[in-house]
């Protein structure tokens, strides 16, 4: 066959390509903020796609600025296994719960499988008492807290 068309030499799949997309953008528009030299073939991609790109994100029904997108919600499509994913639209949860259940994920396979089938959270006080569970997406996460981690046998229960 032919040569591939010139955007498939950027990413295998359409998820590759509108995060090179994305960040080559936002590279563009912070060297012109920063009064960097930014090169005519860089000016020309900015110019053919910025406003496409704006303009879908401005009419999605709850508008939302490219860049947050981009530092904010693709890494869930991006870093987070997709069996993640599925749970956390299985269960509803929010970008940092489900950023919560990657890390359980990856420390405790067990563990995770363990939460998403039952799709809740076994917890004990200090005195081993079993406290009422709490459904998966009524858990609410500090940064750096994962208390499965510390304890995956709670999973047991």
């Amino acid at each position: 066959m032919g040569e591939k068309p010139e955007y498939l030499t950027v990413g295998k799949t359409p998820l590759e390509r509108v995060h090179k997309l994305l960040s080559k953008l936002d590279s563009i528009r912070r060297s012109k903020e920063r009064g960097s030299v930014v090169l005519e073939s860089e000016k020309d991609l900015s110019n053919k796609f910025i406003g496409q790109v704006e303009s879908i994100f401005n009419n999605l029904p709850k508008p939302l600025k490219w860049q947050s997108f981009l530092n904010n919600d693709l890494i869930l499509l991006t870093d987070i296994p997709l069996i993640v994913q599925t749970a956390s639209v299985k269960h509803g949860l929010n970008k940092a719960q489900t950023k919560a259940l990657a890390k359980l994920e990856q420390v405790s396979d067990k563990a995770f499988q363990d939460i998403t089938q039952k799709g809740s959270i076994p917890f004990k006080d200090q005195n081993n008492n079993l406290l009422p569970k709490l459904a998966l997406n009524e858990f609410i996460l500090h940064p750096g807290y994962l208390p499965l981690t510390i304890r995956p046998d709670l999973t047991e229960l």
